[in-house]
């Protein structure tokens, strides 16, 4: 990817090999993969959340369709989960609103899977276009919200896997 995607590539590869000082230093990979994972309960926790943001993006679009929400950034969802889902779930919460494509993203345990939708009652960001509270809460930056300031102006925002 690092020929076609290269300044994205960079940034991904600085997350993966952070002593490495470029992906255009390390070598082919011949056997795919050069990504270091956690083993089976790291890809039994992402088929659990990918299941869940399966489940939300159906949720999504029944709201989309009955008007209440324009697109999925428009949306915050609450998930209720049983243990197994609440554990894989909470341990992105930081970046769960990403990879569920939404504005804001909640999971508190439960008996039974449940996703609640809502639209954001919070205004757009011109640069991202999420919805939050914070948007203008820079003086000088009236029409962003905290997080594209710190990216734009700041040191950049933590995240960790989306």
């Amino acid at each position: 990817m690092a020929t076609l995607l290269a300044y994205t590539e960079e940034e991904a590869w600085g997350h993966v090999e952070p002593e490495a000082p470029t992906i255009f230093a390390a070598p082919f990979s011949t056997n795919g993969a050069t990504v270091r994972s956690d083993g089976a309960d790291s890809s039994r926790r992402w088929t659990a959340i990918m299941g869940v943001r399966d489940a939300v993006l159906k949720r999504l679009e029944s709201s989309r369709e009955r008007g209440e929400i324009g697109s999925s950034l428009q949306a915050e969802i609450a998930i209720t989960a049983p243990t197994p889902i609440y554990e894989a779930l909470s341990s992105i919460v930081d970046d769960l609103r990403f990879v569920m494509i939404t504005s804001a993203a909640t999971v508190v345990r439960g008996e039974a899977l449940d996703i609640q939708v809502k639209p954001s009652a919070h205004p757009k960001c011109e640069r991202c276009w999420h919805y939050r509270a914070d948007i203008g809460a820079d003086a000088g930056h009236s029409t962003l919200c905290g997080r594209c300031v710190v990216n734009l102006y700041g040191s950049g925002e933590p995240r960790r896997f989306a």
